[in-house]
């Protein structure tokens, strides 16, 4: 009687298992509010613009963190904080030569649209913060200084990878390109960074 009963119990596993799975795999894809964030290293040129100098472009190397939330698989804010240590060189109009090594934080409030889970395009202002080093041929002299300006931030970001099981949540690496305009209002120019970046996005 009790080997009946067995057998009874594992056919009636054996029956409802194949059921149970096809189930889970038909489930809805889950979605919500959830905090997101991401790390990505990445480098590319450092190039001025509207300043009374003729100026070579310089390089840079960045180390990229994100955190923010993300609302649902389609939309996301997030703020990035985008650190930059380069160099720049100079000539001047009438000759003289300038040369700068460049530390650079880009702090970029962004509204992220991601398509299909593995697209996404983000964009929003920026608070820069920067401070070099320097020597100039006119003078003959070297120097420090820092200062603060505005800049805007565009990103876009190829994601492989996807939902963890039905989701919410969402884990890629990822391979991007950063845009990153510095403006110095009272100078009416600044520089203009363009790096290209891989990480690992949480989202």
């Amino acid at each position: 009687m009790k080997n009946l009963a067995a057998l009874a119990v594992a056919t009636s596993l054996f029956v409802l298992a194949p059921e149970a799975r096809a189930q889970s795999a038909n489930a809805p894809e889950r979605d919500g509010v959830r905090l997101r964030g991401g790390i990505s290293l990445g480098g590319g040129p450092l190039i001025p613009f509207g300043l009374s100098t003729a100026a070579s472009t310089g390089a840079m190397g960045a180390l990229s963190v994100r955190l923010g939330v993300q609302f649902f698989h389609a939309f996301g804010v997030y703020v990035q904080s985008m650190n930059s240590i380069g160099g720049l060189g100079f000539v001047t109009n009438s000759g003289e030569v300038a040369g700068y090594a460049m530390l650079q934080s880009y702090n970029s409030l962004l509204a992220s649209l991601t398509i299909g889970h593995i697209l996404e395009l983000a964009a929003g202002p920026s608070l820069d913060f920067m401070s070099f080093f320097g020597c100039n041929s006119a003078v003959a002299a070297c120097g420090t200084g820092e200062g603060t300006a505005v800049g805007g931030h565009a990103r876009a970001s190829i994601n492989l990878g996807g939902l963890i099981a039905r989701g919410p949540r969402r884990m890629a690496f990822n391979a991007g390109l950063d845009l990153h305009p510095t403006f110095f209002l009272a100078q009416r120019g600044g520089f203009f960074a363009a790096a290209v970046t891989i990480g690992v996005e949480w989202y």
